[in-house]
């Protein structure tokens, strides 16, 4: 049996919370204390995988794509935490900006494993485009419009009390 390295069975590990957390937390209630949980344990999962995925890189020896997906991780998951902790008062429709952020994170996430899975299956382009680009942006879509849909009709009665 071949050794594995620490840090893949971090960043697997860590993948595997994430997937399940964040998927747990968009079909939560929103602003529960469950909800609150469950975004920090998919919060926290999500730091730990990108965190570990700058040291499996030895595996294909070269930084990838799939490490500015990290980066890009970084940054989305930081701003949908600080938006309702620091930001709420200062930006008008922080519950759309969150929800964008931790979903766009989350499908990122969804992609660049199913890529990541399928980069070891013997597929043309045809089903990379349709199970990492159209899917993914599709299944986003549909989850964004069920859910700010509230978020945009109360923005819009704030703004008619105006």
């Amino acid at each position: 049996m071949s050794h594995i390295e620490p840090m893949l069975l971090l960043h697997i590990a860590a993948s595997l919370v994430a997937i399940i957390s964040g998927l747990a937390v968009l079909r939560a209630t929103k602003g529960t204390s469950r909800h609150r949980l469950l975004g920090f344990t998919y919060a926290g999962s999500t730091y730990s995988l990108c965190f570990a995925s700058f040291f499996v890189h030895r595996i294909s020896g070269h930084f990838s794509v799939f490490h500015l997906v990290s980066i890009q991780n970084l940054l989305l998951v930081s701003a949908g935490l600080a938006i309702p902790r620091y930001l709420k008062s200062s930006i008008f429709d922080w519950r759309l900006w969150h929800l964008r952020l931790m979903v766009y994170s989350y499908i990122s996430l969804i992609g660049t494993g199913l890529l990541q899975f399928f980069n070891y299956l013997p597929l043309d382009e045809t089903p990379r485009f349709i199970f990492f680009f159209a899917l993914p942006m599709v299944a986003s879509w549909m989850y964004l419009q069920r859910w700010s849909a509230p978020l945009r009709k109360s923005r819009r009665q704030s703004s008619r009390a105006a």
